[in-house]
């Protein structure tokens, strides 16, 4: 019912980049905001980064203050700190709620709305009615990714059966026919492994179970590869591909070959889907950033409106549902993205005007020697 973060909570996971956490109450004098505090805080894997601290907007940011909370990120409520954070590219990703018992609910269901991990001090002070209410909430969510994978799967199946009754009943009676629905029916198959696989990471999301292999990579050997490979596939798509690397030939990222591929191939895929141009074009930058590098996408498609972009990291977000069903799309590959990305230490974030285009920026810090 509520997504939980026990496993880093208590110390039994190690990350390399602290969680970004909010507090909604848990002000001066709270006892259950100091055990909040210190539980999360003793062993480095969170960072207090924001709070709803207390009813009086003037002592909550005193308050932050003696936390070393920035003011500008000590709120008067929780519900303009889900607002606010939201459109930051360095947004809570959690947050914990130590206020009396009788707002737990709204607050935890706000929080689970707002694509937030929700810890809370009595989980069980809900009414049966509010816990009803939250396990509709996730119920829900669960119903629409079904639904958006079941369309995802049939529209390739769909294809795939035309084809081969196509072959069968000797419609496709030249060479190159029997070339074009075999290609077909190869690439159809291609979309169906893809979004298999794609459940599969998702379904490790929530327990932190994606496998990991991390390697040195040279970044100009390995974006040249992936460059490659990419254009090929594109250019079948009539969608021309620009590529620039600025950073230098000798530059080095600690990354998984195969989860950054698919970090890629899913903002790739996904501008393949909403480009709706004559001639699309999907340009790739590689910067150098000093400490980092950041890696651009940028595509011409139809662009994402400001009221959608700071929601299409959640899961099962998807901007435009018919346009969504038209074209396919479960809702969580830009969640698996984020997670992707994030778990390399990274942060992502997306620039957009509609009917221009899209471009998605990511950072993954430089592999540097120990001196």
């Amino acid at each position: 019912m509520i997504r939980r973060i026990e496993t880093m909570y208590y110390g039994e996971k190690k990350v390399d980049k602290p969680i970004r956490w909010a507090m909604v109450g848990g002000g001066k004098g709270s006892q259950i905001g100091y055990i909040h505090r210190s539980a999360a805080l003793r062993d480095f894997n969170f960072e207090l980064a924001a709070g709803a601290f207390d009813i009086d907007p003037e002592r909550g940011k005193a308050f932050g203050r003696e936390l070393h909370v920035a003011e500008d990120r000590c709120y008067p409520d929780y519900k303009t700190m889900f607002a606010e954070e939201a459109k930051r590219e360095d947004g809570i990703q959690a947050v914990s709620i130590a206020t009396p018992n009788g707002t737990h609910f709204e607050i935890t269901k706000a929080a689970l709305e707002a694509g937030l991990h929700a810890v809370c001090e009595k989980p069980l002070c809900f009414t049966a009615e509010e816990a009803k209410e939250l396990e509709e909430l996730a119920e829900k969510q669960n119903k629409e990714l079904v639904s958006n994978i079941s369309h995802d799967l049939k529209t390739p199946i769909t294809a795939i059966k035309g084809y081969v009754e196509g072959i069968m009943d000797g419609v496709a009676d030249t060479p190159e026919k029997m070339d074009k629905y075999i290609r077909t029916i190869y690439n159809k198959a291609n979309d169906m492994d893809r979004l298999i696989n794609e459940l599969t990471v998702y379904s490790g999301i929530d327990s932190n179970r994606i496998p990991y292999h991390f390697h040195k990579i040279n970044v100009s050997e390995y974006f040249g590869d992936c460059i490659e490979e990419v254009g090929l596939d594109l250019e079948s798509k009539n969608i021309e591909l620009n590529y620039s690397n600025l950073a230098a030939p000798n530059t080095v990222i600690i990354a998984d070959p195969e989860q950054l591929k698919r970090v890629i191939n899913n903002i790739i895929g996904n501008s393949v889907k909403y480009i709706d141009k004559e001639r699309g074009e999907i340009d790739i930058r590689i910067l150098d950033e000093i400490d980092s590098i950041r890696v651009e996408i940028e595509d011409n498609g139809k662009g994402i409106a400001a009221k959608d972009l700071p929601k299409i990291f959640e899961r099962f977000y998807r901007t435009d549902t018919s346009r969504n069903s038209a074209q396919g799309g479960s809702g969580i590959g830009l969640s698996i993205v984020k997670k992707i990305v994030e778990d390399h230490g990274g942060y992502i974030w997306a620039t957009s005007r509609e009917e221009e285009g899209t471009c998605m920026h990511f950072v993954i810090r430089k592999y540097q020697e120990a001196e």
